[in-house]
């Protein structure tokens, strides 16, 4: 028996797919050859982004605020995405919205004022 490893490490968005093992054994004097294989797919999932809020604190009536969500993902994310952010008062959806398309290993921040 032979056991030959492939390791996805770190295991990242675009290693998703599916994977087959070819195994062939040749006995070259006896012109004899078999073939098999094996397939797996590979599913990669994503955790799930990290959202913040910039300032938290009390804020005095008549005054200008400024909110900041700052949104974080994964370093594993190595394949385009989308991401959209929307702001929410009272559990309820305001006007602002925001969507866009990024390629991985960026930070993106939306701001209402």
């Amino acid at each position: 028996n032979s056991t030959l490893n492939l390791t996805l490490s770190p295991l990242f968005t675009s290693h998703g797919g599916q994977y087959t093992c070819v195994a062939t054994i040749s006995i070259p004097q006896l012109f004899l050859i078999s073939r098999n294989n094996a397939v797996v797919n590979v599913t990669v999932t994503i955790p799930p982004p990290i959202a913040s809020i910039s300032p938290d604190a009390n804020y005095v009536a008549g005054t200008r605020v400024k909110i900041q969500c700052c949104v974080l993902f994964s370093s594993s994310v190595d394949t385009n995405i989308n991401i959209s952010v929307m702001w929410m008062r009272n559990n309820l959806a305001t006007v602002v919205d925001y969507s866009t398309s990024i390629l991985s290993n960026q930070t993106i921040s939306n701001t209402t004022s």
